[in-house]
């Protein structure tokens, strides 16, 4: 999961806090962005493995925006003890292509991202509306819950993208 062509490197490495202060110098690098659905990946967001990293990216001001479904709580709980840490969730906070779910199915996880509008420092992007929508474009069943996102979040917290070639 941590890939040189993603932009992101191995856990392990000595000077993974100076790679993130140093991280928007470097061209084309805006934030970083991370899927946090499988394990190990999904227990960091819960056991302080990250705790590092929350830290690093608010002091440089470094974005970061995460695919983690299972752990909106846990996302919640960092954006409070980091609220200069500016944090997006990807695709209406589900799972975005690695799931099979369609409709109401597929946003069962809603009440948990409507509970994160309350910090600041949280963004919802709306992708993936395509993906989760049984029907054809306009994607019909999807409006209620982008709709529930954009009222809760408001227009400078949630980022849109309605895609309509999926």
């Amino acid at each position: 999961p941590w890939h040189a062509t993603n932009g992101a490197w191995p856990r392990s490495s000595p000077d993974k806090h100076a790679l993130v202060e140093k991280w928007r110098s470097q061209p084309g690098m805006l934030g970083l962005r991370y899927g946090f659905l499988a394990e190990p990946m999904r227990g960091w967001l819960a056991d302080g493995t990250l705790d590092w990293l929350w830290a690093a990216a608010e002091r440089a001001g470094v974005p970061i925006a995460m695919l983690a479904t299972d752990s909106l709580a846990h996302i919640g709980r960092i954006a409070e003890r980091h609220p200069g840490l500016r944090l997006t969730i990807d695709h209406l906070g589900g799972r975005g292509g690695t799931t099979t779910l369609k409709d109401d199915a597929s946003m069962a996880h809603m009440p948990e991202l409507i509970k994160l509008a309350r910090r600041p420092n949280i963004a919802v992007k709306a992708t993936g509306a395509p993906g989760y929508s049984s029907g054809p474009y306009p994607f019909t069943s999807m409006h209620k819950y982008l709709r529930q996102i954009y009222d809760a979040f408001g227009p400078g917290y949630t980022l849109l993208r309605f895609d309509r070639s999926i």
